[in-house]
């Protein structure tokens, strides 16, 4: 069986190459300017996430470019890996976390 979705840390280094053979939709989230996903800001109260590449979700419905706010609490604040990688989790299995003031 082919998984549909490669999701990677593009924070950690990793061997490139490899991922030159693989046939699958890659997502990658990290703070390098290059990932799918990023952090715009991050605050005690919120997170500004932003999609910087439209990817689809299992239903074939399009994540598309823009930030999305998503509320945290203080002590989570440097959770910011775990946070994107949940946003992308969500997203892809099409639930929705974001704030109701969520910016595109």
């Amino acid at each position: 069986m082919k998984a549909k979705y490669l999701v990677i840390n593009s924070d950690i280094e990793i061997n490139c190459s490899i991922l030159k053979e693989i046939k699958t939709n890659i997502i990658t989230y990290g703070l390098n300017h290059k990932s799918t996903v990023t952090l715009s800001s991050i605050t005690d109260e919120s997170v500004l996430i932003f999609v910087q590449r439209e990817f689809e979700n299992m239903e074939n419905k399009a994540i598309e470019v823009g930030e999305y706010n998503i509320k945290i609490q203080k002590e989570n604040r440097t959770n910011i890996h775990e946070i994107m990688l949940a946003f992308i989790l969500n997203n892809l299995n099409n639930i929705k976390i974001m704030d109701e003031n969520e910016t595109k």
